[in-house]
């Protein structure tokens, strides 16, 4: 069954202290790539995916964010911003979304900058499989990049059986790239879920365990071609020469 209209989020509360003076200057969400802010491009991504209404989680010079972004109208998206008090994590901050959210979601991280094919297909398996969470993934050839970010285990089928945040011996070289699909089951799920050994934080990977511990249906859609975490200058180049 079809789901209905999907609302959006993007979370752009960091403060990116890896960037140097930068980061005293921009939030690290309206650094440009190719002259376009990192959260331009994610809002052109989910208007391209229907997407109307968008909930901007803001926190360092969050101010600049609103100004730059007003209400949306210039991107046709209808745009709410939400601060985020203390920061305990990607989990903790996806939470305080949930009096705002009523339906299910599609969540950027403001941070990474993606190239993808077909993100609408991320979409299609969430109604094909009545599925409770799409992660998007990619396949890499180096270890590194999955001890970066998480690793996901899937059967044949595409179904997601474990996740693992920053894995030292990664099982798999498929890699979690920060573009997520969900259905509210998640809060519940997140409300579950432990601050994590690794940071003393509400990791939203283990929320995702979570849901397949409680065999809700999730899945991985393979639409990520290239994706970069922004952390530091010269990644904003490395973007910025690949686009």
């Amino acid at each position: 069954m079809p789901h209905p209209p999907y609302q959006g989020v993007i979370l752009a509360a960091g403060q990116g202290q890896r960037m140097g003076p930068l980061a005293e200057r921009y939030p690290k969400a309206l650094l440009p790539v190719a002259n376009v802010p990192l959260i331009v491009r994610h809002l052109q991504t989910l208007h391209q995916l229907g997407v109307r209404e968008t909930f901007v989680v803001i926190g360092h010079l969050g101010d600049a964010i609103r100004k730059t972004l007003g209400d949306g109208t210039a991107h046709g998206m209808e745009l709410h911003y939400v601060e985020q008090g203390a920061r305990q994590g990607i989990a903790h901050a996806v939470a305080s979304l949930e009096p705002h959210l009523d339906g299910p979601f599609i969540l950027l991280l403001g941070d990474i900058c993606f190239d993808f094919h077909h993100p609408e297909q991320a979409l299609a398996l969430m109604d094909q499989q009545d599925a409770d969470a799409v992660l998007a993934v990619k396949m890499e050839v180096d270890a590194d990049a999955v001890r970066r970010n998480f690793s996901v285990e899937m059967d044949d089928a595409g179904r997601v059986y474990r996740v693992v945040e920053k894995p030292v011996e990664p099982a798999t070289l498929c890699k979690g790239c920060g573009l997520y699909v969900f259905t509210p089951t998640l809060f519940d799920a997140i409300r579950r879920t432990p601050r994590s050994r690794l940071r003393n934080e509400y990791e939203l990977t283990d929320a995702i365990q979570t849901l397949i511990d409680d065999g809700s249906p999730v899945y991985g859609a393979s639409i990520v071609d290239w994706d970069v975490n922004v952390t530091s200058p010269e990644d904003l180049i490395a973007c910025s020469c690949h686009a």
